[in-house]
């Protein structure tokens, strides 16, 4: 809230990258992701892709179905295009999508914390569908005298379950909730424009004093 960070993905350049990774762990636990950087125009245009699928078996395990609970597995899609038109000016165009798939809300488990802190007995389960898209357009002029920026985002979230939810928590069919009443309901959307124009960065001269400017990236992947 009351800071900034700033984060530079590695940008493509005219050669070919790609990767590939894979992990596993407990619970059954399994992560696949795999992506490339490659060039369509030298110097000029750019594209990249990657894709991350995630699963796991859940933390609890219930009673009543003899099954664990909250298995959960996702995808995660990440792709851009990367435009040089002219020297100092940077077009990017990203989009990303996350489809998540979970088996059954968060629980609130009535067992004893310290003898089963990880067991329920619930007599419903539902499936949370929790689908995210995002897109952003960034275009960047830096020339000697100012700098600017545009920032285009859209995001758009759909999120609901496909049966009611067991609001007793309990092998009882008592209470259930309801939490699909359709995309005006079930489905957020915003988007935001910003514009800024800055000074080129100063350079941090020795004994400058509190006026000195320090900056601090972190790069990934």
């Amino acid at each position: 809230m009351g800071g900034v960070i700033n984060i530079i993905t590695k940008q493509p350049n005219n050669q070919l990258r790609t990767f590939a990774e894979i992990s596993i762990g407990n619970y059954g636990r399994q992560r696949y992701s795999v992506g490339f950087r490659a060039p369509l125009i030298p110097n000029k245009l750019f594209i990249g892709a990657a894709g991350l699928y995630d699963t796991r078996n859940g933390y609890y395990h219930n009673d009543f179905t003899n099954h664990s609970y909250e298995d959960q597995h996702s995808f995660t899609g990440n792709y851009y295009l990367r435009w040089l038109p002219a020297t100092n000016w940077d077009v990017t165009l990203n989009f990303k999508h996350v489809d998540n798939r979970n088996n059954g809300p968060f629980p609130l488990v009535a067992s004893d914390p310290f003898k089963d802190p990880f067991v329920l007995n619930q007599n419903a389960t539902t499936k949370m569908i929790d689908n995210t898209l995002n897109s952003g357009l960034s275009v960047n002029y830096k020339g000697r005298g100012f700098i600017f920026t545009s920032q285009t985002a859209f995001q758009q979230n759909y999120r609901y379950y496909t049966q009611p939810i067991d609001g007793d928590f309990s092998p009882l069919d008592a209470i259930t909730i309801i939490n699909n009443y359709g995309g005006d309901y079930n489905k957020t959307k915003t988007w935001t424009q910003e514009f800024k124009f800055a000074s080129p960065r100063a350079a941090i001269r020795p004994g400058a004093g509190p006026q000195a400017h320090t900056s601090s990236t972190t790069k990934l992947r």
